[in-house]
């Protein structure tokens, strides 16, 4: 869809599809896919936000998911998977405290 329109549908996974953008080199893509992550952007889905982040080491909205963590980052570390942060963004980049 997105290759013929140039426009993400909207109710795209933009988290499942920036890895095939990524492997096909859909550089358009890959970008609108992160795009849309920041732009829909929770405390539930912030984890998983963060991570592709860093793996694809996104720089494109990487300062607004930061301020969004620090903002919200009592919230976020209640959430189940906190742990699955990447230690290196955790408390680096959001300043958490490694309490346990």
């Amino acid at each position: 869809y997105y290759i013929i329109v140039n426009d993400l549908k909207q109710d795209a996974n933009a988290a499942s599809i920036i890895h095939l953008a990524h492997m096909y080199w859909l550089n358009a893509l890959f970008n609108a896919c992160a795009g849309r992550m920041i732009s829909q952007l929770t405390v539930s889905n912030y984890i998983n936000t963060a991570n592709i982040f860093n793996k694809f080491e996104i720089k494109i909205g990487y300062t607004t998911l930061v301020q969004f963590g620090r903002s919200n980052l009592s919230e976020i570390e209640k959430q189940p998977n906190f742990n699955n942060l990447h230690f290196i963004f955790k408390c680096g980049a959001l300043g958490s405290s490694l309490h346990p």
